[in-house]
């Protein structure tokens, strides 16, 4: 309620930032922000760039966990990886949401723990293309804890 009686509500989505903004040689490929979201029986990790996805530069999460280590790729709207369930959404400009099944990497209780990263390949034509220049995060891995 403000000073003069009104109501009102507002939504705000807010986002960890994983990585600095300006350490990648384009912004397509810059990563800044990261999330983990699970259900009963999917997790969902996203990744966004402070530019706009680029069908041209490829976008990779890995993953490890007791059973299973495996890089899941993006790139020119194609998904590619060893895990069948696999799919990648991008939201937006500038997010993209990598979903698979909790089951399929052996995540089955509570407790189970998953290690993430990420790393982005610039495509973009005119501008350097040099291994893998954003990695998110800078050094080592994200730990996930299954609630």
């Amino acid at each position: 309620m403000d000073a003069a009686g009104r109501l009102g509500s507002d939504t705000l989505t807010v986002r960890l930032l994983c990585d600095p903004a300006g350490d990648a040689v384009h912004p397509s490929v810059d990563y800044i922000t990261c999330d983990v979201t699970t259900t009963p029986a999917t997790m969902t990790i996203s990744v966004e760039v402070v530019g706009t996805i680029d069908a041209s530069s490829q976008y990779r999460v890995n993953i490890l966990t007791a059973t299973k280590n495996a890089q899941l790729k993006y790139s020119g709207g194609q998904v590619t990886g060893p895990l069948n369930s696999l799919t990648v959404t991008q939201v937006g400009t500038s997010r993209l949401d990598f979903t698979f099944s909790l089951q399929e990497v052996g995540l089955r209780s509570s407790g189970a723990q998953l290690r993430w990263s990420a790393e982005a390949q610039n495509g973009v034509p005119g501008t350097p293309n040099v291994g893998f220049p954003d990695r998110m995060p800078n050094s080592g891995t994200f730990l996930f804890v299954l609630p």
